[in-house]
């Protein structure tokens, strides 16, 4: 028989598993790989070996590369030197990574090579070298909560400043850079804007970095707030300032509500762009909510019922009254009869509710005081939510309330209302100077008529002590002149006041005696400005006009014109000498 050659033979088979079990993980899942190497004989295999990397979109755990028992596992060349292989015996070597972030929507593949060894392989039946998962897309979310409330109002000379809060949050999945606020507060609220100030970035919570305050918005609200910044989940900061507003600057009020816009750009751990399927940047963006909860609606429903982003409103409580004195105190019998006229205003930005008006004409002018009379409502209110109730009972010493108490006196903003009525004064007042005033009080109600409170609980209250004129939202300043938008008649000495009217072209001339001054006046103009020029009682005038420029049809004769200087088409400076014989 023929002498036969029987060669060593060792069957390795190779089989690669999925040991985690989920073939869709997702971002920062831990995937982990089992390569088991079995030997079916019928020889003992050795120097075996294979090599398998961990592949790319995975970061290796602590359990990478881990063969027990079973040779030894190179992470840098990837192969797993094994040696030798028993008949029968199996090894295992373990490869696990976390999915690194990013890789949503991926597909990673894992592929090892078969074992092989010094010894002939004769089958390759049963390897299964390759393991593939797919990295879940787990949608991208960038969102912005913003939400915007208006502080404790603060009285400033005739103006308002109104603190403002903003809550930036990012409520989104991602992190957020490129952070933007715009408030364009002279935009929203117009001319009532004297100034912005104060703008700060406060209150910073989380890992990311806060943003820069804008200094230049003060000065250009069209800017943003703030720039730069970045902010991951989570995080949060405020933006403060404040807006200085005279809210009847241009003659009439209104509800004020103000909205400020959020920005930001999506971006991955590493500070890379997001960008949508058509390529573009992923961005968030938020219209601010009233309230202080940037992640909530804030427990309040906009006027139609609907909770969503409401406006922030201004709530400045402010009450004008103007007082004047009709025609010239007349002598019936032993007194003088004087007619007041005042004009009640709401002239803040919320209506008020309780509406009070007190006048106690007698403990004012004191002795000389017979009685009061004839309360006459003269002009009446024209919004449908105004209510107001005359006292029929006022008399200006026992009772001195204008308005029924009973009654729910209610003011909307901007509206307005005229009353008169009668006082007697002893004849032996003549050449007296007699002073009074008209208070009145208001509570500050919101749109859906809930009394409106500070942040310490107390009813936010208008006040006003009446002004001396027409005008109820100026100042009405009698002690000189004050020049308003309507007629200023000063009261104050009304037993021994003069007036003169001019009744040729757009002007009129009055003569206070207290302090022997004119005053220019033009309803169409905006700015007035009177001094004394010299010793010799020489006055000048300096009158803005919007029309023509004109103001000589101004003067009344006898006035002496001393200079007109013509400066442009709107601009006159017209120098007067008082004229005390036309009196």
């Amino acid at each position: 028989d023929p002498t036969p050659v029987v060669f060593p033979a060792a069957d390795l088979v190779t089989v690669k598993t999925l040991a985690s079990g989920d073939s869709t993980p997702g971002e920062g899942d831990v995937v982990t790989f089992e390569i088991d190497v079995t030997n079916n004989g019928p020889d003992t295999a050795t120097n075996v070996s294979l090599v398998d990397f961990l592949p790319a979109g995975l970061t290796p755990t602590a359990n990478n590369g881990i063969s027990g028992t079973g040779g030894a596992y190179d992470p840098a060349t990837g192969v797993w030197t094994i040696g030798t292989l028993a008949s029968g015996a199996t090894v295992t070597l373990t490869l696990e990574g976390t999915v690194d972030v990013g890789q949503g929507g991926n597909t990673i593949t894992n592929v090892t090579t078969a074992a092989s060894g010094d010894q002939v392989d004769p089958s390759t039946a049963g390897d299964d070298l390759v393991e593939t998962v797919v990295v879940d897309q787990i949608p991208v979310n960038p969102a912005i909560g913003l939400a915007k409330s208006a502080g404790d109002v603060v009285a400033n000379g005739e103006n308002f400043d109104v603190p403002f809060t903003l809550v930036y949050e990012n409520t989104g999945d991602v992190a957020l850079n490129n952070l933007t606020i715009f408030d364009n507060v002279l935009a929203q609220f117009g001319p009532t804007v004297i100034g912005t100030s104060n703008l700060t970035v406060s209150n910073f919570s989380g890992t990311g970095t806060a943003p820069t305050a804008n200094a230049a918005w003060e000065a250009d609200n069209s800017q943003s707030l703030v720039f730069g910044g970045f902010v991951n989940p989570g995080d949060s900061f405020e933006v403060n300032f404040v807006v200085t507003i005279d809210p009847d600057i241009s003659g009439l009020s209104d509800h004020l509500v103000n909205q400020a816009v959020a920005n930001g750009e999506a971006v991955d751990a590493n500070g890379n762009a997001l960008l949508d399927s058509a390529g573009q940047a992923l961005t968030a963006t938020d219209d601010s909510d009233n309230g202080s909860d940037a992640t909530a609606e804030n427990g309040e429903a906009s006027p139609d019922g609907v909770f969503a982003n409401d406006p922030t409103p201004v709530l400045i409580a402010d009450l004008g009254i103007a007082k004047s004195v009709v025609g010239q105190p007349t002598l019936v019998g032993d007194n003088y009869q004087v007619v007041f006229e005042a004009v009640i205003e709401n002239t803040g930005t919320v209506d008020l509710a309780n509406l009070t008006l007190t006048e106690d004409v007698a403990s004012q002018f004191g002795s000389v005081f017979v009685n009061a009379s004839n309360l006459t409502l003269i002009s009446s209110t024209t919004n449908p939510s105004s209510s107001v109730t005359l006292n029929s009972a006022f008399n200006g010493g026992s009772d001195t309330l204008l308005l029924d108490a009973s009654a729910f006196n209610t003011l909307h903003v901007g509206d307005s209302f005229t009353v008169q009525f009668t006082v007697e004064v002893d004849a032996t007042a003549t050449g007296q100077q007699l002073r009074n005033q008209i208070t009145g009080t208001g509570d500050a109600i919101d749109e859906q008529g809930n009394i409106v409170r500070d942040s310490s609980g107390n009813v936010v209250v208008a006040f006003d002590a009446s002004d001396s004129g027409f005008d109820p939202s100026s100042s009405n300043q009698c002690s000189g002149i004050r020049i308003s938008r309507r007629r200023c008649f000063c009261e104050v000495d009304f037993l021994q006041q003069v007036f003169v009217h001019d009744l040729l072209g757009s002007f009129s001339v009055e003569r206070h005696v207290a302090s022997e001054q004119f005053v220019k006046y033009d309803a169409q103009r905006v700015d007035v400005d009177l001094f004394p020029v010299d010793a010799l009682g020489y006055f000048r005038c300096h009158v803005v006009h919007r029309s023509n420029g004109s103001c000589l049809a101004g003067l009344i004769a006898g006035d002496e014109l001393r200079q007109a200087v013509v400066t442009d088409l709107d601009h006159v400076s017209i120098f007067v000498k008082k004229n005390v014989g036309r009196f």
